[in-house]
């Protein structure tokens, strides 16, 4: 199980700028892309600790989504830009989501249904 850090705004931009530009190399710019390459999407709560001025309990909710049901549900030609953007979580309603785009290693040869 992969441990992600609290990141604050600026950290949480430039990771999401990051993996941007690393699928943007790829080329895997939908979610039927991703599914047929045998990519993996993890989601996490990105709802800090911070609510305006008081503290809070810091949502800890983590999920490895399911490819097939995002192909399902969004269809083949959904952005993978714009998916963040459409999750919530359930723990705590937050609409703050990050998630983690994770290309199959080297030797992994499973593939999705084309």
């Amino acid at each position: 199980m992969v441990v992600l850090p609290n990141f604050g705004e600026f950290e949480h931009r430039l990771i999401v700028l990051l993996l941007f530009l690393h699928y943007l190399i790829a080329m895997v710019e939908t979610i039927g892309e991703a599914f047929s390459l045998g990519w993996q999407l993890k989601a996490r709560c990105a709802f800090g600790n911070r609510e305006g001025m008081k503290s809070v309990r810091q949502c800890t909710w983590t999920y490895d989504l399911d490819m097939l049901t995002l192909v399902a549900t969004r269809g083949r030609d959904f952005p993978l830009a714009m998916l963040a953007s459409r999750l919530r979580c359930p723990r705590c309603g937050s609409r703050r989501v990050a998630v983690v785009f994770m290309p199959p290693s080297e030797g992994d040869t499973r593939r999705g249904a084309a």
